[in-house]
């Protein structure tokens, strides 16, 4: 952390993703892996090359990782806050119950309103530890219709 005094960093998740073909690129930098919803199938981590936060190596470079989103699939990207929000018994919410809330089909705000709703009824009066953020997206082809 040459150069940063305060010693302070950010995990980050960069995408591309082409509106007309579903060709998706993404990098990370430290970040939680997003997860890949597809209406056929269970939600699943998207893991993507691993690289430090941004502010730990001035000359770090970041691998890409490929796909594509079909007609349908969608993605969740959320923040630590999620999974290691603790209750009053010191548990954390986890990976397995985030997975478990995205495996009911939803729009991507209903997604999102639920996953938020789960962590907060497991934290309970537990104080917050850590933010908690997520973004939700739903691919549709470019051109095609609410239908």
């Amino acid at each position: 952390m040459e150069g940063n005094d305060t010693r302070m960093f950010a995990t980050v998740v960069c995408g591309k993703l082409d509106l007309a073909t579903g060709e998706l690129e993404m990098a990370s930098a430290g970040h939680e892996p997003p997860v890949l919803l597809r209406g056929d199938a269970a939600p699943a981590w998207l893991t993507l090359p691993g690289g430090p936060p941004l502010g730990f190596e001035a000359d770090a470079t970041f691998e890409t990782w490929s796909g594509r989103l079909e007609p349908g699939d969608g993605l969740l990207l959320y923040t630590d806050g999620v999974t290691e929000a603790f209750d009053l018994a010191d548990q954390a919410f986890g990976e397995q119950r985030l997975l478990a809330v995205l495996a009911t089909p939803r729009s991507p705000a209903g997604h999102c309103e639920a996953l938020l709703a789960a962590v907060q009824a497991h934290a309970g009066e537990a104080p917050q530890s850590d933010d908690i953020t997520v973004l939700a997206l739903h691919y549709r082809r470019e051109g095609q219709g609410d239908d």
